[in-house]
């Protein structure tokens, strides 16, 4: 954990943790970023880009219930399991990490 703390020793370094919370587009706020989303999703939809998903169970963000819209919303996805983990998964699955970017650039 200090290798993760260290960019936010002194004070005025952790504005950017307090400013990254306040960009979350939560109820229709801030609009700029809801558009993005917006945007975003509008075109995962609609490209042909291929990507990959690495989720876990149960997740943060990405949680095994919300991969199956992913699954549905866009079309050249791969989607990886790695186990079990939370937020910080490249510190609980790094070699599986590792493995599936590995194998999804040689499939593609």
């Amino acid at each position: 954990m200090t290798a993760y703390r260290e960019p936010y020793l002194g004070i005025n370094d952790r504005t950017a943790l307090l400013a990254w919370p306040c960009e979350v587009p939560i109820a229709g706020s801030p609009k700029s970023n809801v558009q993005l989303m917006h945007n975003i999703e509008k075109f995962i939809k609609t490209t042909d880009l291929k990507m990959l998903l690495l989720y876990c169970d149960p997740g943060t963000l990405i949680t095994p219930q919300t991969v199956a819209w992913y699954q549905q919303a866009i079309n050249n996805l791969k989607t990886v399991y790695l186990g079990q983990g939370l937020h910080f998964v490249q510190e609980d699955h790094p070699d599986a990490i590792g493995l599936a970017i590995n194998e999804w650039l040689r499939a593609s």
